[in-house]
């Protein structure tokens, strides 16, 4: 082999050996530019990696309640990262999750999953009690099919009707004479065009929401205001429209050949709970009949 090509491959190597140690000096130090710490992290765009493989993040990985085993961090400026994490919680086992957080509020767990139970968490803490857990209000837009039952915390059936009044819950309505589609406060006694009550937390909601709208129950549990001033109301005692704007009040039966009976089409419901005297709420199980 001639000096000169002897002399030019020397060179070459002498220039990868160079490069190599420029490449390993730059990965050993702290420069901001990729960084490994002794813990093993490389950052890049940050001195000071939280995770595995942190780019461009300035915040250390998320550790409430859990020994981060593996995460990635993107983008931690000006104000939000991305985080893909795994860890080991000592009260809820192994999960994972997804999080956008907010540097300023360091929000956890957008997103969590839970791969022994096989639970997803949204919102709520990595350890979902179920298949979804949602902790907060959802909007679907679209279908939902339950094969099982639907659980609710209150327990009224309503639906959202538009109305021409303030109404306030507990209000006893009536159909408007002049917008059948419309409810207004019942004013008359034993009216027929009784329509429901106005709700303030339904356990079930039909329709869509406006602002000149209402939610009147028509089934179900529910807060009614009720005057006892004609009559006191008892447990079980049936309930009509009554002269005092908004209320409902006990039903007096017809007598016929010895027999009782109600003035059909104006029934609000059964009292759960008495009022002796005056006015005031009590809960009422809606039946209108």
């Amino acid at each position: 082999m001639c000096k000169t090509k002897t002399f030019a491959i020397l060179s070459v190597v002498l220039t990868i050996f160079a490069t190599a140690g420029a490449a390993s000096a730059q990965w050993t130090t702290n420069g901001n530019n990729i960084n490994n710490t002794n813990s093993g992290n490389v950052g890049i765009g940050t001195t000071s990696p939280g995770g595995k493989l942190d780019l461009n993040g300035a915040d250390a990985a998320p550790t409430s309640g859990a020994t981060t085993n593996g995460t990635l961090l993107l983008g931690a400026t000006p104000t939000t990262n991305l985080v893909l994490a795994g860890g080991v919680s000592t009260t809820s086992g192994i999960y994972s999750w997804f999080q956008s957080r907010n540097r300023q509020s360091a929000a956890f767990y957008d997103i969590a999953l839970n791969p022994l139970g096989g639970n997803v968490g949204i919102g709520t803490i990595p350890n979902a009690s179920y298949k979804l857990d949602v902790n907060g209000s959802t909007n679907i837009t679209g279908n939902i099919n339950v094969t099982g039952n639907i659980a609710a915390k209150y327990q009224d059936i309503a639906e959202w009707v538009p109305t021409s009044q303030k109404l306030m819950p507990g209000t006893v309505v009536v159909l408007d004479a002049e917008r059948g589609s419309d409810v207004v406060a019942s004013s008359q006694a034993y009216d027929t065009k009784v329509a429901g009550v106005i709700s303030i937390k339904p356990g079930l909601a039909l329709g869509e929401s406006g602002e000149d709208k209402v939610l009147v129950a028509t089934t179900g549990r529910v807060r009614v205001k009720v005057d006892a001033t004609h009559a006191p109301i008892r447990v079980g005692d049936l309930l009509v429209t009554s002269t005092t704007t908004g209320y409902a009040m006990k039903s007096e039966p017809i007598v016929i050949n010895g027999r009782s009976f109600h003035s059909p089409g104006t029934l609000i419901g059964k009292a759960l709970e008495p009022l002796e005297k005056g006015t005031g709420e009590i809960m009422v199980l809606l039946s209108l009949q």
